[in-house]
């Protein structure tokens, strides 16, 4: 029984003081504070070395002494307490072990992990009166804090014990829950409301769980709503089947899609023109059939005389039109919706796409109207959050610098942790543009205070790169050194550093694990990857990584292995040949395939491009006649030599164009060079960041700073390549005029002002 045990143990000489070639070592702080456990208590290595030993009867006798001794401190009587409880579960001993289990939840690192433990025992044996009472002693402060309450909720609800479900509804906050926790929490509200006879209340938080379109929750809200007299109706089951359709391969080779197209002509059957919305919305799904979409739109609104129907129809087919660049007929449609009899969500909704289709047009003074009204009114959903940034962006590039930076401040109340349509962090975006405004109001010292906290919290972000770029201007580029961990560790994450202490690698990952979708800090991310890295699970640690690299701290050293895994640098010959014959950086070379291919030689996108760059054939043909190269076949471009080498001559062209302006060329390389030229010509020689910000395509500007943060990171992370003065982004201060664009598929024999110079030479020329 102590075998399992004894071997954890063991792993404290081997697995943390020792690393293996290109293994991760833990941080820093792990060791001083927390392993020196067994030098500072000598009584500590005589009970670990007794397990070790297999002298059972000694360490028991030694755990018992350390438990009975009042002056033992805390972590020594947590570690002997911990001994006993190990031995207790192996023994079958009950009540020894729930014994030792209420003495750990009441003082030491595992205070909270006992209480969970006791929380998931009560639960099973059916004791929810005792599980509630511990579950109201973890800590406001905790990360599951919130998630234990909603338990509580629910439990409480299940006995009917009102009084302590008023309670957690009270220390509640649904802005602090996940989105998958929403719908349980609008529900429970619900039932309170209901068990309480607040009717009404309880119609509206039932309303609110089965909008949200989750398959547990939304179901039992319908019924609610139906025996409370509240039938939903057929196009709100419409919208609710469409929230919910099947999707990917797997669903299809189910039957999934099959039985969710019955259910959906099940429920349109009832209604000619419910029954032509429908097939319009399934319709609309797939590019090929959206013109058949528009007849059956226009189909609807022939056949409908409902109020609800002919406002969602038109705003549907309003949208269909704007896509096809049918602006105007799309105008024309959806103007008339807005006098319909319609909720504000849905109005807030059709506003600002109205606003879209305005600006699309030049109708600069509707648009902002229709941003005015959203802004104005009471609604709170995401529509409300563009338009208060559309309204604060206009500001700023007006040169309302004042009155931007107070829309900004309003929007950082709602979209603390989001992230944007760009996958950047919010608070990045204006934090960012925040010191933009004091940099352009002359509040130098504020602005340089601004970028630093955007630099600090998301380097790694687009975002984080710009504002290094504009600090580099003042206080030189930052180096290469590792960011140190914190002195003290989170109080949640004290469990986990407490495992670590005595070689419990397995029980430390369940320990941050459990943290991880309640709010794992930096530091803990960064510490579950070491751990993972050290127990063998390299997938995994990438993958945390992968997951966590946007808002992320800039690798540490003892990271640095897996880091080199998230931007791999794979055919690093052909890489490095290509980029020099092509006079590009090869981290941009390596940013592209990455972000195009994933490094999957064999890639096919759905607009036909191909290979680790995705180059179109025709693109491809036209580069391999330029630079006199054998012509590549569809089935050639798959290899990776021919790939990357036309790839790294497509982006030379582009850069040749673009003055080697990094946005510039990724933006180029997703939407083509004459639409980022159309868009120069709208906007004017504005500066980067602006010009990166204002670009109407959402692909496009995701693609731009994901990519251009690839790149700068890939210099960072290789700083043998010398290539971060090159792949600066804010160091080329503003975008060339449309007359000033360079010389765009001419060849390896293109002349301008630039050939002759490297790369470097052309930034400065710029700056």
């Amino acid at each position: 029984m102590w075998r399992s045990f004894t071997i954890s143990v063991c792993l404290l000489v081997g697995a943390l003081s020792s690393s293996a070639h290109g293994a991760l070592s833990l941080p820093e702080p792990v060791t001083p504070s927390i392993i020196s456990l067994w030098t500072r208590y000598p009584a500590a290595k005589a009970l670990a070395e007794a397990v070790t030993k297999g002298q059972h009867v000694r360490a028991l006798k030694l755990a018992r002494g350390l438990v009975q001794r009042p002056t033992t401190p805390v972590a020594l009587q947590t570690y002997a307490r911990w001994v006993l409880l190990k031995a207790a579960k192996a023994r079958g001993d009950q009540q020894g072990w729930r014994t030792t289990l209420e003495a750990l939840a009441k003082k030491g690192p595992l205070r909270m992990e006992a209480t969970r433990q006791l929380i998931s025992t009560e639960l099973r044996r059916g004791h929810i009166s005792v599980a509630l009472r511990l579950m109201n002693t973890i800590e406001a402060s905790h990360p599951e804090y919130g998630r234990m309450q909603l338990r509580r909720l629910r439990f409480a609800i299940d006995i009917g014990d009102l009084r302590v479900a008023k309670n957690a509804v009270k220390r509640l906050n649904p802005a602090t829950l996940a989105s998958n926790k929403l719908a349980c929490y609008w529900f429970h509200l619900g039932e309170l409301h209901r068990l309480n006879e607040r009717l009404t209340q309880a119609l509206d938080a039932y309303q609110k769980a089965w909008k949200r379109h989750h398959r547990r929750w939304s179901g039992p809200a319908a019924q609610r709503m139906l025996s409370l007299g509240r039938s939903t109706s057929r196009l709100e089951q419409i919208h609710q089947l469409m929230a919910q359709r099947p999707r990917g391969y797997r669903a299809k080779r189910k039957g999934l899609r099959a039985a969710w197209k019955a259910q959906l002509e099940e429920v349109a059957s009832s209604d000619a023109g419910l029954w032509a919305y429908a097939r319009a919305r399934v319709l609309q799904l797939r590019r090929s059939t959206r013109t058949q979409a528009l007849s059956q739109y226009r189909v609807a609104l022939s056949k409908s005389s409902d109020v609800s129907l002919v406002a969602h129809t038109r705003y549907h087919l309003a949208d269909l039109l704007g896509r096809l660049n049918e602006d105007h007929q799309a105008i024309a449609t959806l103007e008339p919706a807005l006098d319909l009899a319609m909720d504000v969500q849905w109005l807030a909704r059709a506003r600002y796409r109205l606003h879209r289709l305005y600006k699309a047009v030049g109708r600069s003074l509707d648009a902002q109207r229709q941003l005015q009204w959203i802004v104005s009114s009471p609604c709170r959903s995401n529509d409300f959050v563009s338009a208060l940034w559309s309204l604060a962006w206009r500001r700023f590039t007006m040169g309302d610098y004042l009155s931007a930076d107070r829309l900004f401040v309003r929007l950082e109340s709602y979209v603390a942790n989001w992230s944007t349509y760009t996958r950047q962090p919010w608070a990045a975006r204006l934090g960012y543009w925040r010191a933009r405004v004091a940099q352009l109001t002359g509040q130098s010292n504020l602005a340089q205070e601004r970028f630093e906290q955007v630099r600090h919290r998301w380097p790694l972000s687009w975002y984080g790169w710009l504002a290094d770029d504009r600090l580099s201007e003042h206080q030189g580029p930052e180096h290469d050194v590792a960011q140190s961990a914190p002195n003290q560790w989170p109080a949640p994450m004290q469990g986990a550093i407490f495992y670590l202490s005595i070689g419990q690698l397995k029980e430390a990952c369940r320990s941050l694990e459990s943290l991880r979708g309640s709010g794992l800090s930096r530091g803990g991310v960064q510490l579950l990857a070491a751990v993972y890295e050290r127990r063998g699970l390299r997938r995994r640690a990438v993958h945390l990584l992968r997951r966590f690299v946007q808002a992320s701290q800039r690798p540490e050293h003892h990271l640095r292995q897996s880091w080199k895994e998230v931007y791999p640098i794979p055919w690093r010959n052909m890489f490095r040949s290509s980029a020099a014959r092509a006079r590009i950086p090869q981290s941009l070379l390596y940013a592209v395939a990455r972000q195009e291919s994933s490094f999957v030689a064999h890639a096919v996108s759905g607009a036909g491009a191909v290979g680790l760059t995705q180059l179109l054939p025709s693109v491809a043909r036209t580069i391999a006649r330029l630079y006199q190269r054998r012509r590549p076949s569809r089935r050639g471009l798959s290899k990776p030599s021919v790939n990357v080498a036309l790839g790294a001559l497509y982006l030379s062209e582009l850069s040749s164009m673009f003055h080697r302006n990094c946005a510039l060329v990724t933006a180029a390389y997703n939407a083509g060079p004459y639409a980022v030229r159309r868009w120069l010509r709208q906007l004017g020689p504005v500066a980067t960041d602006v010009f990166v910000e204002s670009i109407p395509y959402r692909g496009a500007a995701r693609y731009a700073m994901g990519v251009c943060a690839a790149t700068a990171t890939y210099a960072w992370i290789y700083p043998k390549w010398a290539e971060t003065a090159q792949v600066s982004i804010a160091r080329v201060r503003r975008v060339p005029a449309v007359s000033d664009l360079g010389p765009f598929m001419t060849g390896p024999n293109r002349t301008s002002e630039f050939a002759n110079q490297g790369p470097l030479d052309r930034v400065v020329a710029l700056r």
